[in-house]
């Protein structure tokens, strides 16, 4: 994500919207609940983790990710 694009992000989520992002190296996509640097805490599967922005993009409710890891 370029910084410019992280910017956005940022004032949206800290403004009330709803933002998704899809971390481009585990394919899972999450919505964005903070800001902090380069890094975004992202909730998904009912959990929260942190994220380098520099390997996320951000999507629509549109895009088809993976499903919550497993252990089966």
């Amino acid at each position: 994500m370029r910084r410019e694009e992280l910017r956005n992000l940022c004032r949206a989520v800290e403004s009330g919207e709803t933002r998704l992002v899809q971390n481009e190296d585990l394919f899972y996509t999450g919505r964005v609940t903070a800001c902090h640097g380069d890094q975004l805490t992202v909730e998904a599967f009912g959990h929260s983790f942190e994220w380098d922005s520099g390997h996320c993009r951000e999507v629509d409710e549109r895009v088809d990710s993976l499903g919550p890891p497993s252990n089966e």
